[in-house]
């Protein structure tokens, strides 16, 4: 951070409770990357690997759209420059809020590797576990995301690329042709609770931010 002064976040390396390696250096979440997270298909991957969320772990420090908030270190300035997280989120992307907001303002966020922290995801809320139906505060947070960044008309997008690729990943699975895995390993009901709840959001009004006075 002394090195670096325009650096207002940095990130650890995150290790799962067996010493390995987990990548917590991403991209921001926008519509063409849950197309590519819909699709699991590597070619589409190759070519929009500028909006792939998650990309290879990198063993030298480097700069990043946000890091984890598992672990993470953020300069005064930053705070006094963009105001605290965001506290409409219950848990989740409040981090990728944060990092973005900072981005905006001009702050850069890198990931340092040579910081270790374990971090056990999903210990306490079950967030990995395919089997189990995902708690409705994911689904809010990045629903909230998605409109503060990118409006309804993104968020409407985001979910409209979403289900074209999540169709086109069951459909060459189906037919046992470039399907990345053959497992659907989404959590129960994950469609459903995705695409119904954010229409349902968006038609009662919801889905609404109000950008009147100042927002975090």
């Amino acid at each position: 951070m002394d090195v670096h002064p325009r650096v207002g976040i940095a990130g650890s390396q995150l290790e799962n409770a067996n010493g390995g390696a987990e990548c917590s250096a991403h991209t921001f979440p926008s519509p063409l990357s849950e197309l590519d997270k819909g699709a699991r298909l590597g070619v589409l991957s190759r070519m929009l690997h500028c909006y792939v969320v998650t990309s290879p772990l990198r063993a030298a420090a480097h700069p990043c759209d946000w890091v984890s908030g598992a672990s993470m270190i953020i300069r005064r300035q930053v705070i006094e420059d963009i105001g605290l997280m965001d506290e409409n989120y219950f848990l989740y992307f409040e981090e990728v809020d944060f990092c973005r907001r900072a981005q905006l303002a001009g702050w850069e966020c890198w990931y340092v590797p040579d910081s270790r922290v374990m971090h056990l995801e999903g210990a306490s809320t079950g967030i990995r576990a395919a089997a189990k139906r995902r708690a409705w505060y994911w689904y809010d947070s990045r629903r909230r995301f998605f409109v503060k960044h990118y409006g309804i008309a993104g968020l409407v997008a985001a979910d409209a690329l979403w289900a074209i690729g999540r169709l086109s990943f069951l459909l060459r699975r189906g037919l046992r042709i470039g399907a990345r895995g053959r497992e659907n390993n989404d959590p129960k009901w994950f469609m459903f609770d995705l695409l119904w709840g954010d229409m349902r959001a968006i038609l009662t009004g919801r889905a609404y931010i109000p950008r009147e006075g100042k927002q975090p």
